[in-house]
């Protein structure tokens, strides 16, 4: 069964997670020896990181799919029964947004190495001590995702696995190393 619109996500497969974690990776240094040569050969100090691009559509990918087990196949195969996404769907929020502002960040980071260095060590030292809680609160959050998420499929698997101690343990494992999980959870969605 082939999903369209949102649902597309659930499609991935073994050859796209290669696509995503050996191809493009390996074409973006590439790029970037491309653009370091150039930009060398030209006289011209410029830098783009392009190795940041793979990261951050692997992890857009991931949050996609995260979003639509999460939340899509919650409310549509669940029904009535579905799970309460309120605190999912406000972590998730959180993730996306300091993976934009990370990404904005990475982008300009020599402009703010500049402005550092013109800053006194207070403000520096209670900007890293904000930066570092939000990470913190957004590990928390991304465990809290993946944890719902678990949830949700072990919710919709429910009565094809029985496991007493934790039944979403190997639905947590599988979206915890999202790689491989990926297109195992996904090929065992498409047999509904």
């Amino acid at each position: 069964m082939n999903y369209k619109g949102i649902y597309k996500v659930l499609n991935i497969g073994w050859g796209w997670m290669i696509l995503l974690f050996v191809v493009f990776p390996i074409i973006t240094v590439i790029g970037q020896f491309i653009f370091l040569f150039i930009s060398l050969a030209s006289g011209i100090s410029f830098e783009f990181p392009f190795m940041i691009l793979p990261l951050f559509s692997l992890l857009g990918v991931f949050y996609w799919w995260l979003w639509v087990v999460g939340e899509r196949l919650n409310s549509l195969l669940l029904g009535a029964s579905k799970l309460d996404s309120k605190w999912f769907k406000r972590s998730m929020y959180l993730c996306i947004v300091v993976l934009i502002i990370g990404f904005i960040y990475l982008f300009t980071f020599n402009l703010f190495i500049k402005v550092d260095q013109m800053l006194p060590r207070s403000i520096t030292t209670i900007v890293a001590i904000f930066f570092f809680i939000i990470m913190l609160v957004t590990t928390a959050a991304y465990c809290y995702n993946v944890y719902f998420v678990s949830n949700v499929l072990n919710a919709i698997f429910k009565d094809k696995k029985i496991n007493v101690w934790m039944p979403n343990f190997p639905y947590f494992g599988k979206v915890w190393v999202f790689p491989i999980g990926i297109p195992i959870i996904n090929t065992e969605i498409k047999k509904l």
